[in-house]
Formats: structure tokens, sequence, C-alpha cells
């Protein structure tokens, strides 16, 4: 048997082991292979304005995560970490003034990397916009943008966009 025909009997030995222990891996959570793909780790349970003047709003948004998973902060001393961002929408109307995470870091740890801090439970985002006049009929017709990265104690998944409609400002 030549080398080439060795070496091609070992990758299909090799990708047929690998698939036999495809359907044993162990479900992330309570959530099964199929769901996890589609399931936003983060979700959004408050939004509200926290002070409105004619040339500034103050929002608050209130997120939870899923209990057993996390999601890096917004400033990572790693590249290989990928930071969660928040945007709103661009307006002619508004800048953003300014943009603050607020969350009890949470010390976790993998076996190839240094310590380092993550978020779970929960965390809010504090935005202060700024512009001419500021109506908050018009910022209800934008959106806000959470992009994150959820991770258990196996692994990280997929980066995921949580789309958030201003609608929903009370």
């Amino acid at each position: 048997m030549s080398c080439s025909t060795k070496y091609r009997i070992f990758i299909l030995l090799f990708y047929a082991l690998g698939c036999l222990s495809c359907g044993k891996t162990p479900k992330a959570s309570h959530l099964s292979q199929k769901d996890i793909k589609h399931e936003q780790f983060v979700s959004l349970v408050g939004l509200e304005v926290s002070d409105h003047t004619a040339s500034e709003v103050a929002l608050k948004f209130t997120f939870t995560i899923t209990p057993g998973y996390h999601i890096q902060p917004d400033v990572v001393d790693c590249d290989n970490f990928i930071a969660t961002q928040f945007k709103i929408a661009p307006s002619l109307n508004y800048d953003v003034k300014s943009m603050v995470f607020e969350f009890e870091p949470r010390t976790w740890h993998m076996d190839h990397y240094r310590d380092f801090k993550v978020i779970s439970e929960g965390f809010t985002i504090s935005v202060v916009l700024e512009g001419q006049q500021m109506h908050l009929t018009d910022l209800k017709k934008h959106t806000a943008e959470l992009f994150y990265q959820a991770c258990d104690a196996k692994k990280c998944f997929f980066p995921r966009t949580l789309v958030i409609p201003l609608d929903r400002i009370s």
C-alpha cells in the first residue's frame, strides 16, 4: 500500500470517527444543538429615558444574560476575544455624546489563557444622545444593536446581533 493510500484511509477513518461522535456531544445548558444556532443569549429587559432636555436624551438599556453563559465586556485586553459593541442607528438629528457599560465583572479562566473579566447575569448600557432638538418621537424611528459573543464553560458560539427597536422607549 502506498503512502498516499494509507493517508486517504487515515483521513476517511478520522472523518468516520468524528461523525460517529457528532450525536453524542453534550448539549449546551437546556438548548438543543439546533436551537443553539439561533439562540439570543442576551435579552433586553428594560429601555427607559433617564433624562430628557431640548438638546440631550439619556437612555438606559438593561439586559440579562441566559444563566450558564457569559459575554465579553466592551473593552478586552486580548485580541482573541470579541468585545461587545453597542451602537444606535446614525441620524442627522443626533450624535452619541457618551456610552457607558455598567456591570459586575466576573473573573473567568480558560486553560490556555490567564484570568480575564466577563459579563454574566446582567448589565446596563447608558447612552447620552445630543442634538439640536431631541424629540422622542423622532428617536423612536431608529434601532440600536448589541453585537456580542456568548460563551459557556466549554466553548464560545458564533457572534450574535440583538436588534433593539427604539419604539420601545417608555
